[in-house]
Protein backbone atom coordinates (compact mmCIF):
# COMPACT_ATOMS: atom_id res chain seq x y z
CA UNK A 1 0.00 0.00 0.00
CA UNK A 2 2.85 2.39 0.84
CA UNK A 3 4.65 1.38 -2.38
CA UNK A 4 1.56 2.35 -4.40
CA UNK A 5 1.40 5.72 -2.70
CA UNK A 6 5.13 6.42 -3.19
CA UNK A 7 4.99 5.42 -6.86
CA UNK A 8 1.96 7.65 -7.49
CA UNK A 9 3.54 10.66 -5.75
CA UNK A 10 6.84 10.14 -7.59
CA UNK A 11 5.02 9.98 -10.91
CA UNK A 12 3.26 13.24 -10.10
CA UNK A 13 6.57 14.92 -9.23
CA UNK A 14 8.13 13.74 -12.49
CA UNK A 15 5.18 15.27 -14.36
CA UNK A 16 6.14 18.73 -13.02
CA UNK A 17 9.70 18.64 -14.42
CA UNK A 18 10.29 21.73 -16.56
CA UNK A 19 7.08 23.40 -15.42
CA UNK A 20 5.04 24.77 -18.30
CA UNK A 21 7.88 25.92 -20.56
CA UNK A 22 8.13 22.64 -22.46
CA UNK A 23 11.07 20.62 -23.67
CA UNK A 24 13.36 23.65 -24.11
CA UNK A 25 13.63 24.10 -20.34
CA UNK A 26 14.62 20.48 -19.73
CA UNK A 27 18.24 19.70 -18.97
CA UNK A 28 19.93 16.37 -19.84
CA UNK A 29 19.43 15.18 -16.28
CA UNK A 30 15.74 16.06 -16.51
CA UNK A 31 15.48 13.95 -19.67
CA UNK A 32 16.99 10.98 -17.87
CA UNK A 33 14.75 11.52 -14.86
CA UNK A 34 11.72 11.49 -17.16
CA UNK A 35 12.93 8.08 -18.26
CA UNK A 36 12.23 6.85 -14.70
CA UNK A 37 8.45 7.25 -15.16
CA UNK A 38 7.79 3.81 -16.76
CA UNK A 39 9.70 2.12 -13.91
CA UNK A 40 7.02 3.28 -11.51
CA UNK A 41 4.49 1.16 -13.39
CA UNK A 42 6.54 -1.90 -12.39
CA UNK A 43 6.19 -0.95 -8.73
CA UNK A 44 2.47 -0.29 -9.12
CA UNK A 45 2.15 -3.80 -10.53
CA UNK A 46 3.27 -5.18 -7.18
CA UNK A 47 4.86 -8.56 -6.41
CA UNK A 48 3.44 -11.91 -7.51
CA UNK A 49 3.06 -13.09 -3.92
CA UNK A 50 0.40 -10.56 -2.89
CA UNK A 51 -2.27 -8.66 -4.82
CA UNK A 52 -4.97 -8.21 -2.16
CA UNK A 53 -4.79 -7.82 1.60
CA UNK A 54 -8.46 -8.73 2.07
CA UNK A 55 -11.21 -10.23 -0.05
CA UNK A 56 -12.81 -6.80 -0.27
CA UNK A 57 -9.76 -5.54 -2.20
CA UNK A 58 -10.66 -7.86 -5.07
CA UNK A 59 -14.01 -6.10 -5.44
CA UNK A 60 -12.17 -2.83 -6.20
CA UNK A 61 -10.70 -4.08 -9.48
CA UNK A 62 -12.53 -1.39 -11.47
CA UNK A 63 -10.76 1.27 -9.43
CA UNK A 64 -7.43 -0.40 -10.20
CA UNK A 65 -8.36 -0.49 -13.89
CA UNK A 66 -9.03 3.24 -13.82
CA UNK A 67 -5.73 3.79 -11.98
CA UNK A 68 -3.96 1.70 -14.63
CA UNK A 69 -5.31 3.90 -17.42
CA UNK A 70 -4.48 7.14 -15.60
CA UNK A 71 -1.00 6.09 -14.43
CA UNK A 72 0.00 4.78 -17.85
CA UNK A 73 -1.29 7.99 -19.43
CA UNK A 74 0.71 10.15 -17.00
CA UNK A 75 3.85 8.06 -17.54
CA UNK A 76 3.50 8.42 -21.32
CA UNK A 77 2.97 12.16 -20.93
CA UNK A 78 6.04 12.55 -18.72
CA UNK A 79 8.33 10.75 -21.13
CA UNK A 80 6.91 12.05 -24.42
CA UNK A 81 7.12 15.63 -23.18
CA UNK A 82 10.82 15.19 -22.46
CA UNK A 83 11.63 14.14 -26.02
CA UNK A 84 14.91 12.29 -25.46
CA UNK A 85 17.04 10.60 -28.10
CA UNK A 86 16.02 7.58 -30.14
CA UNK A 87 17.98 5.08 -28.02
CA UNK A 88 16.47 6.33 -24.76
CA UNK A 89 13.02 6.18 -26.35
CA UNK A 90 13.61 2.56 -27.38
CA UNK A 91 14.66 1.64 -23.84
CA UNK A 92 11.62 3.43 -22.41
CA UNK A 93 9.32 1.44 -24.71
CA UNK A 94 10.81 -1.80 -23.36
CA UNK A 95 10.26 -0.69 -19.77
CA UNK A 96 6.74 0.48 -20.62
CA UNK A 97 5.97 -3.00 -21.97
CA UNK A 98 7.20 -4.67 -18.77
CA UNK A 99 5.41 -2.12 -16.56
CA UNK A 100 2.07 -2.33 -18.36
CA UNK A 101 2.24 -6.14 -18.21
CA UNK A 102 2.90 -6.06 -14.46
CA UNK A 103 0.19 -3.52 -13.69
CA UNK A 104 -2.25 -5.17 -16.08
CA UNK A 105 -1.63 -8.57 -14.43
CA UNK A 106 -2.54 -7.15 -11.06
CA UNK A 107 -5.77 -5.63 -12.33
CA UNK A 108 -6.78 -8.81 -14.16
CA UNK A 109 -6.07 -10.98 -11.11
CA UNK A 110 -8.14 -8.70 -8.87
CA UNK A 111 -11.00 -8.98 -11.35
CA UNK A 112 -10.70 -12.77 -11.57
CA UNK A 113 -10.66 -13.10 -7.77
CA UNK A 114 -13.71 -10.90 -7.20
CA UNK A 115 -16.75 -12.73 -5.87
CA UNK A 116 -18.79 -12.53 -9.08
CA UNK A 117 -16.09 -13.73 -11.48
CA UNK A 118 -14.59 -16.28 -9.10
CA UNK A 119 -18.03 -17.84 -8.56
CA UNK A 120 -18.67 -18.07 -12.30
CA UNK A 121 -15.28 -19.71 -12.87
CA UNK A 122 -16.27 -22.53 -10.51
CA UNK A 123 -19.29 -23.45 -12.59
CA UNK A 124 -17.22 -25.09 -15.33
CA UNK A 125 -15.23 -28.24 -14.51
CA UNK A 126 -11.48 -27.83 -15.23
CA UNK A 127 -9.55 -30.17 -17.48
CA UNK A 128 -7.71 -32.73 -15.35
CA UNK A 129 -5.47 -33.97 -18.14
CA UNK A 130 -4.79 -37.51 -19.40
CA UNK A 131 -4.14 -40.38 -16.99
CA UNK A 132 -4.69 -38.09 -14.04
CA UNK A 133 -6.51 -40.57 -11.83
CA UNK A 134 -3.63 -42.99 -12.28
CA UNK A 135 -1.22 -40.24 -11.30
CA UNK A 136 -3.20 -39.45 -8.14
CA UNK A 137 -3.20 -43.10 -7.08
CA UNK A 138 0.59 -43.32 -7.53
CA UNK A 139 1.49 -40.25 -5.50
CA UNK A 140 3.27 -40.40 -2.13
CA UNK A 141 1.99 -38.84 1.09
CA UNK A 142 0.26 -35.50 0.77
CA UNK A 143 1.37 -35.15 -2.85
CA UNK A 144 -1.16 -37.83 -3.71
CA UNK A 145 -4.51 -36.19 -3.83
CA UNK A 146 -3.99 -32.48 -3.32
CA UNK A 147 -3.99 -31.83 -7.04
CA UNK A 148 -7.04 -34.07 -7.32
CA UNK A 149 -8.97 -31.77 -5.05
CA UNK A 150 -7.76 -28.76 -7.01
CA UNK A 151 -8.29 -29.76 -10.63
CA UNK A 152 -10.57 -32.78 -10.73
CA UNK A 153 -14.35 -32.37 -10.91
CA UNK A 154 -16.33 -34.32 -8.34
CA UNK A 155 -17.50 -37.01 -10.72
CA UNK A 156 -13.92 -37.97 -11.70
CA UNK A 157 -12.54 -38.78 -8.24
CA UNK A 158 -14.39 -39.65 -5.05
CA UNK A 159 -12.61 -37.85 -2.26
CA UNK A 160 -13.35 -40.49 0.41
CA UNK A 161 -11.47 -43.04 -1.72
CA UNK A 162 -8.42 -40.78 -1.72
CA UNK A 163 -8.24 -40.05 2.01
CA UNK A 164 -9.91 -43.07 3.62
CA UNK A 165 -6.65 -45.01 3.91
CA UNK A 166 -4.58 -42.03 5.01
CA UNK A 167 -3.48 -41.11 8.50
CA UNK A 168 -4.64 -37.93 10.18
CA UNK A 169 -1.20 -36.39 9.63
CA UNK A 170 -1.40 -37.01 5.89
CA UNK A 171 -4.94 -35.68 5.76
CA UNK A 172 -3.92 -32.46 7.50
CA UNK A 173 -1.00 -32.08 5.10
CA UNK A 174 -3.47 -32.50 2.26
CA UNK A 175 -5.65 -29.72 3.67
CA UNK A 176 -2.57 -27.52 4.10
CA UNK A 177 -1.76 -27.81 0.42
CA UNK A 178 -5.36 -27.20 -0.61
CA UNK A 179 -5.65 -24.10 1.56
CA UNK A 180 -2.34 -22.90 0.14
CA UNK A 181 -3.76 -23.21 -3.38
CA UNK A 182 -6.96 -21.45 -2.33
CA UNK A 183 -4.97 -18.61 -0.75
CA UNK A 184 -2.98 -18.21 -3.96
CA UNK A 185 -6.18 -18.05 -5.99
CA UNK A 186 -7.67 -15.29 -3.86
CA UNK A 187 -4.68 -13.19 -2.85
CA UNK A 188 -1.84 -13.67 -5.38
CA UNK A 189 -1.12 -13.75 -9.13
CA UNK A 190 -0.35 -17.47 -9.17
CA UNK A 191 -3.47 -18.59 -11.02
CA UNK A 192 -2.78 -16.14 -13.85
CA UNK A 193 0.99 -16.65 -13.98
CA UNK A 194 0.61 -20.42 -14.43
CA UNK A 195 -1.60 -20.11 -17.50
CA UNK A 196 -0.10 -20.25 -21.00
CA UNK A 197 -0.96 -16.59 -21.52
CA UNK A 198 0.58 -15.68 -18.17
CA UNK A 199 3.81 -17.52 -18.96
CA UNK A 200 3.99 -15.79 -22.36
CA UNK A 201 3.59 -12.37 -20.74
CA UNK A 202 6.19 -13.26 -18.10
CA UNK A 203 8.71 -14.19 -20.82
CA UNK A 204 8.01 -10.95 -22.69
CA UNK A 205 8.39 -8.92 -19.49
CA UNK A 206 11.68 -10.65 -18.61
CA UNK A 207 13.16 -10.15 -22.10
CA UNK A 208 12.05 -6.52 -22.14
CA UNK A 209 13.71 -5.81 -18.77
CA UNK A 210 16.98 -7.51 -19.74
CA UNK A 211 17.03 -5.79 -23.14
CA UNK A 212 16.48 -2.41 -21.48
CA UNK A 213 19.41 -2.99 -19.11
CA UNK A 214 21.76 -4.11 -21.89
CA UNK A 215 20.77 -1.25 -24.23
CA UNK A 216 21.17 1.38 -21.51
CA UNK A 217 24.61 0.01 -20.62
CA UNK A 218 25.66 0.29 -24.28
CA UNK A 219 24.25 3.84 -24.48
CA UNK A 220 26.17 5.01 -21.41
CA UNK A 221 29.37 3.24 -22.52
CA UNK A 222 29.51 5.02 -25.87
CA UNK A 223 27.72 8.28 -25.12
CA UNK A 224 27.01 9.73 -21.66
CA UNK A 225 25.11 12.78 -23.03
CA UNK A 226 25.89 14.99 -20.04
CA UNK A 227 23.99 12.85 -17.55
CA UNK A 228 25.17 13.12 -13.95
CA UNK A 229 26.77 10.14 -12.22
CA UNK A 230 24.02 10.18 -9.58
CA UNK A 231 21.21 9.94 -12.15
CA UNK A 232 23.04 7.22 -14.08
CA UNK A 233 23.50 5.26 -10.85
CA UNK A 234 19.82 5.57 -9.95
CA UNK A 235 18.82 4.44 -13.45
CA UNK A 236 21.10 1.40 -13.18
CA UNK A 237 19.55 0.56 -9.80
CA UNK A 238 16.07 0.75 -11.31
CA UNK A 239 17.07 -1.44 -14.27
CA UNK A 240 18.88 -4.00 -12.11
CA UNK A 241 15.94 -4.01 -9.70
CA UNK A 242 13.53 -4.75 -12.55
CA UNK A 243 15.69 -7.64 -13.78
CA UNK A 244 16.16 -9.05 -10.25
CA UNK A 245 12.39 -8.94 -9.70
CA UNK A 246 11.87 -10.89 -12.93
CA UNK A 247 14.52 -13.48 -12.03
CA UNK A 248 13.11 -13.90 -8.52
CA UNK A 249 9.59 -14.34 -9.94
CA UNK A 250 10.96 -16.95 -12.37
CA UNK A 251 12.65 -18.91 -9.56
CA UNK A 252 9.47 -18.85 -7.47
CA UNK A 253 7.51 -19.97 -10.53
CA UNK A 254 9.79 -22.98 -11.16
CA UNK A 255 9.88 -24.26 -7.56
CA UNK A 256 6.23 -23.65 -6.67
CA UNK A 257 3.56 -26.30 -6.10
CA UNK A 258 1.73 -24.70 -8.99
CA UNK A 259 4.46 -25.89 -11.37
CA UNK A 260 3.81 -29.50 -10.39
CA UNK A 261 0.08 -28.94 -10.78
CA UNK A 262 0.59 -27.27 -14.16
CA UNK A 263 2.75 -30.15 -15.42
CA UNK A 264 0.30 -32.71 -14.06
CA UNK A 265 -2.44 -31.43 -16.33
CA UNK A 266 -0.32 -32.52 -19.29
CA UNK A 267 0.83 -35.85 -17.88
CA UNK A 268 4.37 -34.63 -17.11
CA UNK A 269 4.21 -34.33 -13.31
CA UNK A 270 5.65 -37.75 -12.51
CA UNK A 271 8.24 -36.72 -9.95
CA UNK A 272 7.76 -38.36 -6.55
CA UNK A 273 9.16 -35.63 -4.36
CA UNK A 274 6.85 -35.22 -1.37
CA UNK A 275 5.94 -31.69 -0.40
CA UNK A 276 7.42 -31.21 3.07
CA UNK A 277 7.18 -27.44 3.26
CA UNK A 278 5.43 -26.25 6.42
CA UNK A 279 2.50 -24.10 5.35
CA UNK A 280 1.31 -23.27 8.86
CA UNK A 281 3.13 -23.14 12.22
CA UNK A 282 1.25 -26.12 13.74
CA UNK A 283 -0.24 -23.98 16.49
CA UNK A 284 -3.83 -23.22 17.50
CA UNK A 285 -5.08 -19.93 18.95
CA UNK A 286 -6.61 -19.95 22.42
CA UNK A 287 -8.94 -17.51 24.19
CA UNK A 288 -10.22 -18.35 27.67
CA UNK A 289 -12.95 -16.29 29.27
CA UNK A 290 -11.94 -17.32 32.80
CA UNK A 291 -8.42 -16.01 32.28
CA UNK A 292 -9.79 -12.76 30.89
CA UNK A 293 -12.09 -12.22 33.89
CA UNK A 294 -9.31 -12.99 36.38
CA UNK A 295 -6.92 -10.64 34.63
CA UNK A 296 -9.47 -7.83 34.70
CA UNK A 297 -10.14 -8.45 38.40
CA UNK A 298 -6.43 -8.32 39.25
CA UNK A 299 -5.58 -5.20 37.22
CA UNK A 300 -8.71 -2.99 37.25
CA UNK A 301 -6.78 0.30 37.08
CA UNK A 302 -4.77 -0.77 34.07
CA UNK A 303 -7.96 -1.94 32.34
CA UNK A 304 -9.64 1.38 33.17
CA UNK A 305 -6.67 3.29 31.74
CA UNK A 306 -6.88 1.31 28.50
CA UNK A 307 -10.61 2.00 28.24
CA UNK A 308 -9.91 5.71 28.81
CA UNK A 309 -7.46 5.71 25.89
CA UNK A 310 -9.90 3.75 23.72
CA UNK A 311 -7.46 0.90 23.11
CA UNK A 312 -8.97 -1.72 25.40
CA UNK A 313 -10.72 -3.79 22.73
CA UNK A 314 -7.59 -3.94 20.57
CA UNK A 315 -5.14 -4.68 23.38
CA UNK A 316 -7.52 -7.15 25.06
CA UNK A 317 -7.54 -9.37 21.99
CA UNK A 318 -3.77 -9.18 21.63
CA UNK A 319 -2.89 -9.77 25.28
CA UNK A 320 -5.42 -12.49 26.10
CA UNK A 321 -4.86 -14.63 23.00
CA UNK A 322 -2.36 -17.46 23.51
CA UNK A 323 -1.21 -20.33 21.32
CA UNK A 324 -0.73 -24.05 21.81
CA UNK A 325 0.91 -26.65 19.64
CA UNK A 326 -1.44 -28.98 17.78
CA UNK A 327 -0.90 -32.46 19.24
CA UNK A 328 -1.33 -35.60 17.09
CA UNK A 329 -4.22 -36.78 19.28
CA UNK A 330 -6.21 -33.68 18.36
CA UNK A 331 -5.65 -34.34 14.66
CA UNK A 332 -6.70 -37.97 15.14
CA UNK A 333 -9.91 -36.93 16.88
CA UNK A 334 -10.90 -34.39 14.21
CA UNK A 335 -10.02 -36.73 11.35
CA UNK A 336 -11.96 -39.60 12.89
CA UNK A 337 -15.07 -37.43 13.20
CA UNK A 338 -14.77 -36.36 9.57
CA UNK A 339 -14.34 -39.96 8.41
CA UNK A 340 -17.48 -40.98 10.27
CA UNK A 341 -19.43 -38.22 8.55
CA UNK A 342 -17.97 -39.10 5.15
CA UNK A 343 -19.17 -42.69 5.55
CA UNK A 344 -22.71 -41.42 6.06
CA UNK A 345 -22.68 -39.50 2.79
CA UNK A 346 -20.72 -41.98 0.65
CA UNK A 347 -23.88 -43.67 -0.56
CA UNK A 348 -25.96 -40.48 -0.57
CA UNK A 349 -23.82 -38.04 -2.53
CA UNK A 350 -26.80 -36.03 -3.78
CA UNK A 351 -28.85 -35.99 -0.57
CA UNK A 352 -28.92 -32.25 0.14
CA UNK A 353 -30.89 -32.68 3.35
CA UNK A 354 -28.24 -35.01 4.76
CA UNK A 355 -25.53 -32.46 3.94
CA UNK A 356 -27.50 -29.73 5.69
CA UNK A 357 -28.04 -31.93 8.74
CA UNK A 358 -24.35 -32.77 9.07
CA UNK A 359 -23.28 -29.15 8.57
CA UNK A 360 -25.74 -27.76 11.12
CA UNK A 361 -24.80 -30.07 13.99
CA UNK A 362 -24.11 -28.00 17.10
CA UNK A 363 -23.24 -30.73 19.57
CA UNK A 364 -26.80 -31.98 19.78
CA UNK A 365 -25.90 -35.12 17.81
CA UNK A 366 -23.37 -36.08 20.49
CA UNK A 367 -26.01 -35.59 23.16
CA UNK A 368 -28.32 -37.86 21.17
CA UNK A 369 -25.68 -40.59 21.11
CA UNK A 370 -25.44 -40.46 24.90
CA UNK A 371 -29.25 -40.21 25.22
CA UNK A 372 -29.16 -36.97 27.19
CA UNK A 373 -30.38 -34.57 24.50
CA UNK A 374 -33.77 -34.19 26.20
CA UNK A 375 -32.18 -32.75 29.32
CA UNK A 376 -29.55 -30.54 27.65
CA UNK A 377 -31.11 -29.40 24.38
CA UNK A 378 -31.82 -26.03 26.04
CA UNK A 379 -28.07 -25.37 25.83
CA UNK A 380 -27.64 -26.33 22.16
CA UNK A 381 -30.58 -25.92 19.79
CA UNK A 382 -32.63 -23.96 22.33
CA UNK A 383 -30.41 -20.85 22.27
CA UNK A 384 -28.44 -18.78 19.77
CA UNK A 385 -25.16 -20.28 18.61
CA UNK A 386 -22.91 -17.74 20.36
CA UNK A 387 -24.87 -18.19 23.61
CA UNK A 388 -24.58 -21.98 23.32
CA UNK A 389 -20.86 -21.74 22.63
CA UNK A 390 -20.31 -19.59 25.72
CA UNK A 391 -22.33 -21.98 27.91
CA UNK A 392 -20.37 -25.01 26.80
CA UNK A 393 -17.08 -23.13 27.08
CA UNK A 394 -17.76 -22.48 30.76
CA UNK A 395 -18.96 -26.07 31.26
CA UNK A 396 -15.81 -27.42 29.61
CA UNK A 397 -13.63 -25.24 31.81
CA UNK A 398 -15.31 -26.48 35.00
CA UNK A 399 -15.22 -30.13 33.91
CA UNK A 400 -11.57 -29.83 32.89
CA UNK A 401 -10.37 -28.81 36.35
CA UNK A 402 -12.75 -31.28 37.98
CA UNK A 403 -11.26 -34.13 35.93
CA UNK A 404 -7.72 -33.06 36.81
CA UNK A 405 -8.55 -33.27 40.50
CA UNK A 406 -10.53 -36.54 40.41
CA UNK A 407 -8.71 -38.67 37.84
CA UNK A 408 -5.06 -39.55 37.33
CA UNK A 409 -5.40 -41.80 34.30
CA UNK A 410 -3.26 -40.47 31.40
CA UNK A 411 -5.93 -41.04 28.75
CA UNK A 412 -8.51 -39.02 30.71
CA UNK A 413 -6.07 -36.17 31.24
CA UNK A 414 -5.19 -36.17 27.55
CA UNK A 415 -8.86 -36.14 26.51
CA UNK A 416 -9.58 -33.32 28.94
CA UNK A 417 -6.74 -31.22 27.52
CA UNK A 418 -7.98 -31.79 23.97
CA UNK A 419 -11.51 -30.73 24.96
CA UNK A 420 -10.22 -27.58 26.63
CA UNK A 421 -8.02 -26.78 23.64
CA UNK A 422 -10.97 -27.03 21.24
CA UNK A 423 -13.19 -25.03 23.60
CA UNK A 424 -10.66 -22.19 23.86
CA UNK A 425 -10.19 -22.21 20.09
CA UNK A 426 -13.93 -21.97 19.43
CA UNK A 427 -14.19 -19.00 21.80
CA UNK A 428 -11.23 -17.41 20.01
CA UNK A 429 -13.14 -17.68 16.72
CA UNK A 430 -16.21 -16.17 18.36
CA UNK A 431 -14.46 -13.29 20.13
CA UNK A 432 -11.39 -12.36 18.11
CA UNK A 433 -11.97 -13.16 14.45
Amino acid sequence: MLADWVATVALGNLATLGGYCGQKCLKPNDLLQSFWAPFLLLHLGGPDTITAYALEDNELWLRHLLSLIVEVGVAFYVFLRSGGDITLTFIAILVFIAGIIKYGERTWVLRSSSAKHFRSSLLSAPDAGPNYVEFVENRDGNDRGHVALTVLPHEDVKLPSIISNKSSEEAFQLVEVELSFLYDLLYTKENFVYSWFGILLRVISFLASVSALVTFSILIFFKQNGYSIADITITYILLFGAVVMEVYALVILIYSDWTMLFLTRFGMGRSKQPTNVKRWPRIISQYNIMDVCLREAITPRWIGFQKFLGIYEISEKKINVTWKGVVPELKDLIFQQLKEKSKRIEDNLYDINLYKTLLTHRGDNVLQEFKCDKHLEWSTVGVEFDHSLLLWHIATELCYYDDLMRFNHPSIKKSSKISKCLSDYMLYLLSCV
